[in-house]
């Protein structure tokens, strides 16, 4: 019966791998203890200390009646709480009580912690209830699709009245309320229309249930909020998201001031660990022909051991294609029956502070570019490549750094037409990057060179040649600021007829970091083109879960200076900020916009693109 009493702390923490059909020693320890055989009460008294199976119950004083199986525990009189704790969880009260057989107890002003996405949520609640997964069923706690693959040991909690946040501080930054919070051990976290208070003012309040898997995913009803796209104009966007075991469905619907409706439904699932599938469809608006339809895509994808390949169809998919910085884009609409793409693992050898890395890929595929002015025939399309990525830390002194690095790529395509032509793509990128602090000095050379042409346009690459300097620096101990220019090296015609270099554009990224829980973006791209295309974002994110970020307008700027995905290095002790003080890890993704100008996934300043079902 001793066994149970621990058992309450697990199910509180979410964890029901201490629940066995074998008796576990248990122990208990106070500066009194007493036992009454007779009533079968076992009473300690001063620093009381249950313990059982590596948790751990410490109170003031801690009662077990061995007859009808109820157990309590009380802090002391000057305030020091009781404390449940299993390894990096911790709950805290002043009261508690349990009844061993029914396995349902009560817990009087609960706060405690658990690990939250990168860093902990801190609960508050006058009141938490225990109680089997089946009876909270019975009760309404929650409904039944969240009682999949629970055991009959599994206990749910239910919070009344919580206060969630991820920030340490006394009066915290921002908080979460919500009136009721249901856990179901290791599996979901529900929370009844929370209300969200930022410096403990009211911000707004979500009107669905929130749902967190405790697997890794997390089910969003269709909770709106604004948006922003430079054709678009202003928008509402609503997504929501369904999960179960290893699969989801996404769906996204946007409602724009410009275009109107569009949306886009997705479905993936694991098939095996190492192979899943998905498929999605899209109704989306094209620039260039003024129209929406639908625009499909499904495929698999391949994963293990840091090889990468995805096989799939596309239908009617909208690419924007930047040439050159500061020219419009290429608007065209390409079709995939199908395309087969392989990469592999990143290979490091290791010198010292000298790292040395490559990567190889291949793809394979049929095309058709559907686009106003194009030829609408069927080509095949391949190529291989390879890229390279060196860059070595060495210190000037006890706080200063300076990192050069070296970025090249080749890749060659071929193409199944008369005179099977080639295209081979030669990239390169020499830079330097001086880090004291917060405070970062860097310039950066791309070259490219390109033999060949494409039939095609929207993979026919240019030749470049660009110079990236970037300076960023603390304002104060919580704003930082960078400031990146595009310099075309390459002789180019002006609006006056006179060919010159020109300074391209400038982009800036302001940062507020308050060190604890959140941080925002302000982003600005001014371009100093006779297009004159300027965009304006901001961004907000809460640090312990990144993937909460929200952006209005434009959602980032480029940056010259990251590493290309490459295995993480341990940064110089100096190092200070997340961004971008230290060279960051670029990060890569296939979206329905083509920057040609570079290849090998690299993007200018410029490349901005148009995303499907934005």
């Amino acid at each position: 019966m001793k066994r149970c009493v621990i058992l309450i702390v697990a199910a509180y923490l979410l964890s029901s791998a201490c629940w066995a059909a074998a008796p576990v020693p248990t122990t208990l320890n106070a500066d009194q203890v007493e036992y009454d055989q007779k009533s079968g009460l076992a009473t300690a008294e001063g620093n009381a200390v249950l313990m059982y199976s590596g948790m751990k119950l410490r109170a003031s004083r801690i009662r077990m009646n061995t007859k009808t199986q109820l157990v309590e525990a009380w802090s002391d009189s000057v305030g020091e709480p009781i404390v449940f704790s299993s390894g990096p969880q911790i709950v805290r009260g002043k009261y508690a009580v349990y009844q061993l057989d029914e396995k349902k107890g009560q817990l009087i002003e609960a706060t405690g912690q658990m690990p939250a996405g990168l860093g902990t949520a801190y609960l508050k609640s006058p009141e938490a209830e225990l109680a089997p997964v089946q009876d909270a069923l019975s009760q309404g706690w929650f409904k039944s699709r969240y009682a999949q693959e629970t055991t009959q040991d599994d206990v749910a909690v239910k919070m009344h009245d919580v206060i969630v946040t991820t920030c340490k501080q006394v009066h915290p930054h921002y908080h979460l309320r919500t009136r009721q919070m249901v856990i179901v051990p290791g599996r979901w976290v529900i929370a009844k229309s929370p209300r969200v208070y930022l410096k403990g003012h009211l911000v707004f309040i979500y009107p669905f249930d929130l749902v967190i898997s405790g697997t890794g995913g997390r089910r969003k009803p269709f909770a709106p909020s604004l948006t922003y796209d430079s054709n678009r104009q202003f928008g509402i966007v609503s997504k929501g998201a369904f999960f179960w075991t290893g699969g989801q469905l996404s769906i996204d619907m946007y409602l724009w001031s410009h275009v109107g409706f569009e949306g886009k439904v997705r479905v993936d699932q694991s098939i095996t660990p190492w192979l899943s599938a998905y498929a999605e469809d899209s109704y989306q608006w094209n620039k260039e022909l003024d129209q929406k339809k639908l625009r499909p895509r499904w495929g698999f994808l391949l994963g293990h051991s840091g090889w990468n390949a995805e096989l799939y169809w596309a239908e009617r998919q909208t690419l924007s294609v930047y040439r050159r910085p500061g020219e419009e884009a290429y608007e065209t609409t390409l079709w995939r029956k199908p395309e087969f793409k392989v990469s592999s693992p990143w290979v490091g050898l290791y010198i010292g502070n000298w790292g040395q890395y490559c990567q190889f890929d291949g793809v394979w595929g049929r095309y058709q570019e559907a686009g106003l002015y194009r030829d609408p025939a069927w080509r095949t399309r391949w190529g291989w490549g390879g890229r390279y990525f060196t860059d070595y830390v060495f210190s000037l002194g006890r706080e200063w750094t300076v990192t050069p690095f070296v970025d090249a790529s080749y890749h060659q395509y071929h193409y199944d037409v008369t005179g099977s032509p080639t295209q081979d793509v030669t990239t390169a990128k020499v830079g330097v990057l001086l880090r004291h602090r917060g405070f970062s000095l860097g310039l950066a050379y791309l070259r490219q060179r390109v033999s060949g042409r494409s039939p095609f346009s929207w993979d026919r690459f240019s030749d470049a040649d660009q110079l990236y300097p970037r300076i960023g620096f603390d304002v104060t101990s919580h704003w930082h600021l960078d400031v990146q220019g595009l310099v075309d090296l390459r002789d180019s015609r002006a609006s006056d007829g006179h060919w010159h270099r020109e300074l391209k554009s400038v982009d800036y990224q302001l940062i507020y970091d308050n060190h604890c829980c959140s941080r925002w973006w302000f982003f600005v791209h001014d371009d100093l083109t006779d297009k004159d295309d300027d965009k304006y974002g901001i961004a907000f994110e809460v640090t312990a879960f990144p993937e909460s970020r929200q952006a209005l307008g434009l959602a980032g700027i480029s940056n010259a200076f990251s590493r290309p995905g490459v295995p993480a290095r341990k940064q110089a002790s100096s190092t200070k900020h997340v961004l971008p003080p230290t060279l960051e890890t670029e990060k890569t993704s296939e979206e329905d916009g083509v920057y040609v100008g570079l290849s090998s996934g690299e993007k200018g300043t410029d490349a901005t693109k148009e995303k499907t079902a934005k």
